[in-house]
């Protein structure tokens, strides 16, 4: 959840509602600019690639 909150606050985006499911999670999102959603979600991939590399490699 941090990593969530915290990209979005870099993106411009607010974040109103999630679900988290087994293996994906469902999020209601106000993008503030038109790009915003997708600068969000690219930070939360990349930040999680980057986590998982360090710790399973």
């Amino acid at each position: 959840m941090e990593l969530l909150v915290e990209q979005a606050s870099k993106s411009n985006c607010d974040i109103h509602a999630r679900c988290p499911m087994t293996n994906h999670v469902h999020l209601l999102v106000s993008p503030h600019h038109a790009n915003s959603a997708s600068l969000l979600m690219k930070g939360v991939i990349y930040k999680s690639y980057v986590w998982s590399h360090r710790k399973f490699m």
